[in-house]
């Protein structure tokens, strides 16, 4: 499986090598197209003099030694001729135009030859006259300017190759880069993408595709959103609905426990303890439900006031614990109702998962900031679990084998609350040594 980004490159680099295989195989057929005409031109101008020389007889085959006839006549004839040293030999006699013996030497009969990688092309035959006599005839045709023009053109192809390749680099960087900005969008939003959040904040693109995506993800989000919102409204009216009942039960319980005998009443106080935990999950779940609805109302909180109220209130309720807190005078300004709620699940934690032991709250100013700090000695909780804990619902292994009362909704309710009042939340855990809890709030007198 490979990524688009990795597609592209390959894309490009297989683009860059079709272009420079072209351009080799263009170079290679020039040359050759090149060289192909110089010994056509070779063998062109060979027939040309032979067709002269047949019809010349003995005495005036002799002016081309002595009426210079290889000018006036044959290059008068054929101005190709021009561009050729022509060699000839005649009886003893001799009209050399080239005399690099190194050249000449390499003269093959009636094949052309080069030297010195094609700087020229020769050829050599013997031509007949009239009067069937031998005459050795020597082209030489200087090929440096054609080779000097190979050269530019090689020269040229290589600066447009040049040029091509930086601005297609550059090209396709930047259209790599648009792609992956495109990518990192789409995948920031995954990672945000949650129940609590199904808005999409940047759906703006350039590209006509990711654009597509976007309006998919958009109507995507509008179905999710209504379906949430009928779960939410479901959840709402199911447990006001449960509300009733629950406080009648929790009534009959009490008038009931003042007549049963004293073997009935352990069922009675069976049946209130599952009341009670049906009661508090429905206030749980009437709180996530309302979460997205609730408007602050914010004043001058005391904090020791209110834990203190909460260990009153956790005592009345029959848990078990030992609680060790100092008050100390600390005023935040925040909801009441939502600070109460917050330090409540994190207190009920606490005591669950206290294993029994000890737990020390602690209220101290860091850098002008109010910090409430929760630790327990009990079951504590694995780093990989701790991932986990704002979930709805979620709960650890350890917690179901140990059968411990419970739904999985508190902590998730304390990412809601912090959330929506700007406190910061640190939680330090390891398993059987406990679990330490930071709440900073900020202060708005500073």
């Amino acid at each position: 499986m490979k990524s688009i980004k990795k597609i592209l490159k390959n894309s490009y680099i297989l683009l860059i090598l079709i272009f420079f295989i072209t351009f080799i195989i263009f170079i290679i057929s020039l040359g050759k197209y090149m060289i192909v005409e110089g010994k056509n031109f070779l063998r062109n101008s060979m027939n040309f003099l032979r067709y002269e020389l047949q019809e010349e007889k003995n005495k005036k085959t002799l002016d081309i030694f002595y009426k210079d006839k290889i000018n006036k006549d044959f290059r008068a004839e054929n101005p190709n001729l021009v561009e050729l040293n022509i060699n000839i030999k005649f009886k003893g006699l001799e009209h050399i135009e080239n005399s690099n013996d190194a050249l000449i030497s390499k003269a093959k009969k009636n094949l052309v030859t080069n030297s010195n990688f094609y700087d020229y092309l020769i050829l050599k035959d013997i031509l007949f006259n009239e009067d069937n006599e031998a005459i050795e005839v020597v082209l030489i045709k200087n090929m440096k300017t054609e080779k000097l023009f190979f050269e530019k053109i090689i020269f040229f192809f290589l600066i447009i190759l040049l040029i091509t390749l930086t601005l297609s680099f550059f090209i396709a960087k930047y259209f790599i880069q648009k792609i992956d900005s495109e990518f990192l969008n789409l995948k920031n939003f995954n990672e945000n993408i949650s129940l609590e959040n199904l808005k999409i904040t940047n759906n703006n693109s350039k590209i006509i595709e990711f654009n597509d995506i976007w309006s998919s993800y958009e109507e995507m989000l509008k179905r999710l959103e209504n379906e949430k919102n009928s779960q939410i409204e479901f959840i709402h009216n199911a447990s006001h609905e449960l509300k009733t009942p629950i406080f009648v039960i929790a009534s009959y319980i009490t008038l009931l426990k003042k007549t049963v005998s004293e073997n009935s009443l352990e069922y009675l106080n069976d049946i209130e303890s599952k009341n009670n935990e049906m009661a508090n999950l429905v206030e749980k779940l009437l709180f996530i439900a309302k979460s997205s609805k609730i408007k602050l109302d914010f004043s001058e909180i005391e904090l020791s006031e209110i834990i203190l109220k909460l260990i009153h209130q956790f005592k009345f309720s029959n848990y078990k614990f030992n609680i060790k807190f100092i008050p100390k005078y600390a005023v935040i300004n925040s909801d009441e109702i939502l600070i109460k709620t917050l330090l409540k699940n994190l207190l009920e934690n606490a005591i669950k998962y206290g294993d029994n032991k000890e737990i020390f709250i602690t209220i101290f100013t860091l850098n002008k900031n109010i910090v409430v700090k929760i630790k327990d000695l009990g079951f504590g909780i694995s780093s990989i679990e701790l991932q986990h804990i704002f979930k709805k619902f979620y709960r650890s292994d350890f917690v179901k084998n140990k059968n411990i009362a419970g739904h999985g909704l508190g902590m998730s309710i304390v990412k809601n609350i912090i959330s929506l009042l700007d406190i910061k939340l640190k939680i330090y855990s390891q398993p059987f040594k406990g679990t330490t809890i930071y709440l900073i709030f900020k202060n708005k007198k500073d």
